[in-house]
């Protein structure tokens, strides 16, 4: 996970900053997604919406983090990269489960 994240941070790189959205998590809302998007358009170094006090998905990254991204090899995705600016994290408080819930089994699509 982490070398395909670092490849598409390369072959974006003039990009203001990345959303990291999980393919297998189709129910995050809309709304969600914005605000995130809106967090790092506003200068945050990295954000990501908290649904009771869980961080969920999607995370954002601002330009700032281009080294570290584009640095990924592991299976952790960018894991080191948000732990790396946990103190600078923006917190997106909202009442959004799918930011939690993913898809690992058919029956999870129900």
């Amino acid at each position: 996970m982490g070398a395909s994240l670092a490849c598409g941070v390369k072959a974006t790189r003039d990009a203001a900053g990345w959303i990291v959205a999980l393919g297998d998590m189709p129910w995050i809302a809309e709304s969600t997604i914005v605000r995130v998007v809106r967090a790092i358009a506003d200068g945050a170094i990295v954000a990501a919406p908290f649904y009771r006090q869980l961080r969920g998905h999607p995370v954002g990254f601002g330009a700032a983090c281009f080294a570290e991204l584009s640095a990924l090899s592991n299976d952790d995705g960018a894991k080191s990269v948000v732990a790396a600016y946990r103190d600078s994290l923006v917190r997106i408080d909202v009442e959004d489960p799918g930011t939690l819930r993913d898809v690992d089994r058919p029956d999870d699509l129900t």
